[in-house]
């Protein structure tokens, strides 16, 4: 009862990419929570549509309103999002390099490694 090498090889890559694609799309979530929301909207007199299917009846019960710590106006905010895009192109050509001299193994795991203890500071980064 052993695996054979190509599906660890499979399972591994599979997971990397799947944590790869979790760190890039994280800014774009957590940009929403960071930011100060412009308009408040009122959500007390909106009702389901059919409230009894469900249960959950007026939809400021389950609401919860969490402003955030920053005022960045559209254009910061794309900028932020913007950025990691940046790197994202920028990084392909060393990687490739990096890839043909030391391997694309050892490559692709200290990069996913070193977005993931970045990934960390951000909080630290915004403040």
């Amino acid at each position: 009862g052993y695996i054979p090498a190509r599906y660890v090889v499979c399972g591994l890559t599979f997971l990397g990419l799947m944590f790869n694609f979790m760190l890039r799309v994280n800014i774009n979530f957590s940009i929403m929570a960071m930011v100060k929301n412009k308009e408040q909207t009122n959500h007390t007199n909106a009702t389901l549509g059919n409230a009894d299917v469900c249960g959950f009846g007026q939809l400021d019960q389950n609401e919860k309103e969490y402003d955030g710590d920053f005022e960045w106006d559209e254009w910061a905010q794309a900028q932020i999002t913007g950025s990691f895009y940046w790197g994202y192109v920028w990084t392909h050509i060393p990687g490739g390099r990096l890839g043909e001299l030391f391997g694309a193994a050892h490559v692709v795991s200290i990069s996913l490694a070193l977005a993931a203890i970045l990934n960390l500071f951000i909080p630290l980064a915004a403040k």
